[in-house]
Parts: C-alpha cells; sequence; structure tokens
C-alpha cells in the first residue's frame, strides 16, 4: 500500500497536488545535471544538500575536494525524483573530463565561490572556466550558483536586488547566460531550498 501512497504524501509534503507531482515527475526523472565550478566552489556540498541532509564537509569543517568525476544516480531531497548527478572535479587539469561528461547533460551548474570572486585570480579562473563550458556547449541550459553568500552578505534569504552588492559575479553570469544567478548558503536548509525549486524549474 505504501509505494501506491508515496506519491501523494509526497505532493502533500511539497505543496503541490498529486497531477502537479506526477507531471513534474515525467518531466525532470532520468535528466542529467553536471556541477561545474572551481575547486573549493562547494559543488559537493550543493549536491549533498539537493539530495539529503550530509555536507560533503571533514573534520573541522574544511572544504572536501573533489578529485575524481563522481557519475551517480540520486533523488532529489524529499521527491523520490530520480535523476543522475556527476560532480566534477574543479582543478584546471579535470576541466576536459567534465566537459566531456556533460556532452547529454540536461542542464549545468556552474558553482563559484562568492567570496573568492574579490579575489582577481579566482575571479579570472571562473571566468577562463565559465568561457570554455559556454565555447563549448552554448545552447544548453545553465545556472550559476553563487555560493557562501552567508558569509559576504550574511545568513538571510537573499533577492536578486543582493546581486548588486557583488558586482564580481556579472560577467560570469553574462557568459553563462543566466541574468538571474542563484545565491546560496550551502549551510542553510531554507536556501538550498531555493535553489532546488530553481534546479527543478530549469529541468522542465
Amino acid at each position: 500500500m505504501l509505494p501506491l501512497l508515496y506519491p501523494a504524501i509526497v505532493a502533500g509534503a511539497v505543496g503541490v497536488s498529486l497531477a502537479g507531482y506526477l507531471a513534474l515527475k515525467s518531466k525532470v526523472a532520468g535528466k542529467k545535471v553536471v556541477l561545474m565550478g572551481p575547486s573549493g566552489a562547494g559543488k559537493s556540498t550543493l549536491q549533498d544538500r539537493l539530495t539529503s541532509d550530509q555536507l560533503a564537509l571533514t573534520e573541522m569543517g574544511a572544504v572536501q575536494e573533489t578529485f575524481d568525476l563522481g557519475v551517480s544516480k540520486k533523488s532529489f531531497k524529499d521527491l523520490g525524483i530520480e535523476v543522475t548527478f556527476v560532480d566534477s572535479s574543479g582543478r584546471i587539469s579535470r576541466v576536459k573530463e567534465a566537459l566531456d561528461a556533460a556532452a547529454d547533460a540536461d542542464l549545468l551548474i556552474f558553482v563559484v565561490d562568492v567570496r573568492a570572486l574579490q579575489r582577481p585570480r579566482y575571479q579570472s579562473l571562473a571566468r577562463s572556466q565559465a568561457v570554455v563550458v559556454t565555447n563549448r556547449y552554448p545552447e544548453k541550459r545553465k545556472m550559476l550558483v553563487l555560493s557562501h553568500a552567508d558569509q559576504a552578505l550574511g545568513d538571510r534569504p537573499y533577492q536578486h536586488e543582493d546581486l548588486s552588492a557583488v558586482p564580481e559575479h556579472a560577467e560570469i553570469a553574462k557568459l553563462l547566460g543566466d541574468e538571474d544567478p542563484t545565491l546560496v548558503n550551502l549551510l542553510s536548509e531554507k536556501s538550498t531550498e531555493v535553489v532546488l525549486r530553481r534546479v527543478l524549474g530549469r529541468l522542465t
């Protein structure tokens, strides 16, 4: 009985009708999402936030760097909608590997540490990676996520107007064709729920 009731339970939990949930699932299930961006931007943590309560952090809160390409089937948190996630290394030497994995992707999520964008070297690295991604896949859907916004703007709900406080993102957003980048506090469940809603919107 539970498998039959599950869609209705999930629909109620996320505040949509059963028909709406089933329509969303039919459009999103089986799609492929590739996470790209410089090392330490929060790609693994974002993936974990979108799919579970576990955070990709090492002891003492240090950032866990991804060295290898991680491909896995995961369900969006609380939705029971399974997609393929590709968590790529942000190392320059591994960018081609990530690009190759994105050949059949339905959405490219480019993650950048908004704090680090104030450093010219990091900004140049992020921009160069964005150029490579756009040149390789000009027509693919892309989404810019600006992580660690809480350390730049404080821990609160973010609005589009808040982007003006971090103007360094603008060129990267233009390259990726994302007119409304997403600010996120990776440690906040409410903040990452906003990202989830936007990801689902880009996949439908």
